[in-house]
């Protein structure tokens, strides 16, 4: 995140770079990896990791999941735990959680 995003913590997901693989026999089905990025502009570890640790456990999906826009979630789930970043420009608290996700598209 950039060192002046507002408010006193925040949530991004990043995409990946490579984007999502299209499966060669099922054209619908998508394979993609993403970030979450958790910071706390308070300098408060334990704060940014209780959040990241929630999105954690609010995104991973083990059940299929219908969500808006025709996705079809297979299922998602993190990687990782969260991982602390060094300090950034701002002297905040940064943690990344790595998440693999299968899903298709109808």
């Amino acid at each position: 995140m950039g060192a002046d995003a507002p408010g006193p913590s925040g949530v991004l997901i990043k995409s990946g770079h490579a984007g999502a693989t299209i499966d060669p026999e099922i054209r619908a089905l998508r394979k993609t990896r993403f970030q979450v990025v958790v910071r706390d502009t308070m300098k408060r570890y334990d704060a940014a990791m209780a959040i990241a640790e929630a999105v954690s456990d609010a995104l991973d999906i083990s059940l299929e999941t219908r969500v808006p826009d025709g996705i079809l979630v297979k299922h998602c789930r993190p990687l990782t735990e969260p991982i602390p970043f060094p300090a950034s420009d701002g002297n905040n608290i940064e943690l990344v959680v790595n998440f693999t996700m299968t899903y298709v598209v109808y």
